[in-house]
């Protein structure tokens, strides 16, 4: 007959199997990423909680979309979880993955334990360029032409409603109304149905605006549209102060990652050719002859809307326009980042 003290033992032992297989059973492991959605090129930071502490994980991320598994970035890949059955580790994502929907499994080897969580690309816009250094001596003149932007769905149905699509000109810039700019739609991925259509491929141009019209958007499961524009010509408004800014995108269309922050291409201005000197430091007003003046001159290098030609390092040369007797000492400077300064 087992004694008291027995009994007691094999109860404890009983209630602590018992509460030990409940709490196997009641561990929820999970695995998060740090976005929901990435573009091609970026990388994948990958948490993973609640997994047995110091057994091997391991983690595989597959295309749920499609049937296109076979790339090394498919295979799965180990790592260990912590004392505390957490665990770090990163996935990059390749171009081929552009538009695709993912799905990041983690499994315990040890405990059984699986989490998982699904994760997508994003629209991608490609910046026009050709805009990173526009003369301030084209105001009111020549237009600089501009390759670009593309805007591409990273996703099918990352553009999800028809509507328009407006690029606009940053402050200090316009957009040249008389340019012919085209819209042109390609696939951008997907093996089923059709790529989205503009109401027309030659887009509305204002000063400000650049305006076109998405009248139907993908159809098919997967299918995934870019839009590359072309033709656009942009020239700054004034020639001082130089401006700089970003075309930016706004209008009605529903675009998946895409706001009125988005970069559609960035457009600066700098300063013309040296078109004039200026005196910014006056000589002192008299001088004993043969002496030094007390303070030298110093001539700033000009375009013609009065911004330093930083660029310019001319000789410069002080002569006499008033007054008798020669001009001594060092009558030559070499201009530095557009200013002589004599000595």
């Amino acid at each position: 007959m087992k004694s008291m003290k027995q009994l007691v033992w094999v109860t404890l032992l009983t209630v602590a199997v018992t509460f030990g297989l409940a709490s196997t059973a009641l561990a929820q492991p999970s695995v998060t990423t740090d976005q929901s959605d990435y573009p091609p090129g970026s990388t994948v930071n990958i948490t993973g909680t609640g997994f047995q502490p110091g057994e091997i994980v391991q983690c595989q991320v597959l295309r749920v979309d499609i049937d296109e598994n076979a790339g090394l970035e498919h295979y799965p890949w180990p790592v260990t979880a912590d004392e505390n059955g957490n665990f770090q580790t990163t996935w990059y994502v390749t171009p081929d993955e552009a538009g695709a929907t993912l799905q990041l499994t983690a499994t315990g080897e040890t405990s059984g334990l699986v989490a998982q969580m699904t994760f997508t690309d994003s629209a991608t816009v490609t910046a026009a360029t050709g805009g990173s250094a526009i003369s301030a001596d084209t105001v009111g003149g020549t237009y600089t032409t501009l390759t670009g932007p593309v805007l591409a769905e990273g996703a099918h149905l990352d553009i999800s409603t028809t509507g328009t699509i407006v690029l606009n000109a940053p402050s200090g810039f316009q957009f040249n109304t008389a340019a012919t700019v085209t819209a042109t739609v390609a696939s951008a991925g997907g093996n089923n149905g059709s790529v989205l259509t503009l109401s027309s491929g030659t887009a509305t141009v204002t000063a400000s605006t650049i305006t076109i019209t998405v009248s139907a958007v993908d159809t098919g499961s997967n299918r995934r549209s870019s839009i590359t524009w072309s033709g656009i010509q942009v020239r700054p408004t004034a020639g001082t102060p130089l401006a700089s800014g970003n075309i930016t995108e706004s209008g009605t269309a529903t675009i998946a990652s895409i706001n009125g922050s988005t970069i559609f291409g960035t457009l600066t201005e700098v300063v013309g050719a040296a078109s004039k000197l200026v005196m910014n430091t006056e000589p002192s007003s008299s001088v004993t002859a043969g002496a030094a003046f007390s303070t030298q001159p110093a001539v700033y290098v000009e375009d013609a809307y009065g911004n330093v030609v930083t660029g310019n390092s001319s000789t410069v040369t002080a002569t006499v326009q008033a007054g008798t007797g020669p001009l001594t000492g060092t009558t030559t400077a070499t201009a530095s980042s557009g200013v002589a300064t004599f000595s």
